[in-house]
């Protein structure tokens, strides 16, 4: 069995490497928006966030929520700010726009029926 102290630090670590992956992003998307103007690199960041199941709002609100993208102390408070205030809500917004929810249709039950001859049918 693996010590939970084992289990807790490869959480973290695992936290860790998430966030230092959401700040590039994060950094890259500005450079693409609001330096170069380049809406296809843009397009291909946020692409790629979406592949790496990443939330839109929390890359939202680390590029529109006054944080100094340069300093990476005032990121990680940023982030793990809105990391507290979102604990326990997991919502996977770009799903539902690669995959549509298809709505099942009620199933009907079978009906039995008399043919002309006498025969049973169903449907």
């Amino acid at each position: 069995m693996i010590p939970s102290s084992l289990c807790r630090g490869s959480s973290t670590s695992q936290q860790r490497k998430e966030q230092q992956l959401v700040m590039r992003l994060c950094k890259d998307i500005a450079r693409a928006q609001f330096v170069f103007a380049n809406p296809k690199r843009s397009k291909r960041l946020w692409d790629e966030a979406a592949a790496l199941e990443i939330e839109p709002d929390r890359l939202l609100n680390l590029l529109y929520g006054g944080v100094d993208l340069d300093d990476p102390a005032d990121l990680i408070a940023a982030d793990e700010r809105y990391l507290s205030q979102r604990r326990g809500y997991r919502r996977s917004p770009w799903v539902s726009r690669i995959l549509p929810v298809r709505r099942r249709l009620p199933s009907r039950p079978a009906q039995a029926c008399v043919g002309s001859s006498g025969q049973r049918c169903l449907g």
